[in-house]
């Protein structure tokens, strides 16, 4: 997703709303850098300026609530999703189908009432899950 810098302020449940794999700012963005940005992303890597990891991280919940019991497969899980990990890397990681992978993430996101990856392991790591 290629974000114009000024929306951070301003579009506060903007990346809440819209999960994606990685985050760029359009300010300086280069055919050069768009490029390696892509092949990161393919390649299993989670992009995001500073700016955009701080902001998430200050609106992350404090602690998970208290359904939020993770079974011994989901907490591994969440330790790959905070590597960056896709659903293809993480099942190659634990020797299970992709489509397994992909309903382990998705039990881990419901567990910890989270709407994508990257808010997963920002309140992990506040909750001192991981």
């Amino acid at each position: 997703m290629i974000l114009e810098e000024p929306e951070l302020g301003s579009e506060v449940d903007f990346f809440s709303d819209y999960p994606a794999d990685s985050y760029l700012m359009r300010t300086g963005l280069t055919v050069e850098a768009l490029g390696q940005a892509l092949s990161q992303v393919v390649s299993g890597q989670m992009l995001m300026p500073l700016s955009v990891g701080r902001m998430l991280m200050s609106r992350a919940v404090e602690s998970p609530t208290p359904a939020a019991t993770l079974t011994s497969r989901e907490t591994g899980v969440l330790h790959l999703l905070a590597e960056g990990l896709s659903n293809k890397q993480i099942g190659r990681r634990l020797d299970i189908s992709e489509h397994g992978a992909k309903r382990l993430v998705g039990s881990v996101l419901a567990k910890l009432n989270t709407p994508n990856r990257t808010s997963a392991v920002v309140l992990a790591i506040k909750a001192g899950l991981l």
